[in-house]
């Protein structure tokens, strides 16, 4: 694994996210990801322990000109959940609102 260092990742708790390729390591285990799954991931690590609402993130991470539900924000957070069970633990869904990271 490379240097630690804030230089190469985004670092919140045991999660390290890459600035250099989509990949996040979690208790020093690699996890790729797709260009949503990371830049989702990076909104998250850049905003801990802010409620924020689904439009927000959706405006935030897939952009002004998303047109579709905002429940895309929901399966692309199930696959992340999929693919590394710790996350389930940091992202949590605040009813009739949206999600936190912390």
């Amino acid at each position: 694994m490379q240097d630690c260092s804030e230089e190469y990742f985004w670092i919140f708790k045991e999660i390290k996210l890459s600035k250099l390729k989509l990949v996040i390591y979690v208790e020093e285990v690699e996890i790729e990801l797709t260009k949503l799954e990371y830049l989702l991931m990076e909104f998250f690590i850049k905003n801990p322990g802010r409620v924020f609402y689904r439009g927000q993130i959706i405006e935030r991470v897939w952009g002004d000109n998303y047109i579709g539900e905002d429940r895309v924000v929901d399966s692309c957070l199930k696959r992340l959940k999929k693919k590394e069970e710790k996350l389930k633990e940091h992202f949590k869904s605040v009813r009739g609102i949206g999600y936190i990271f912390e």
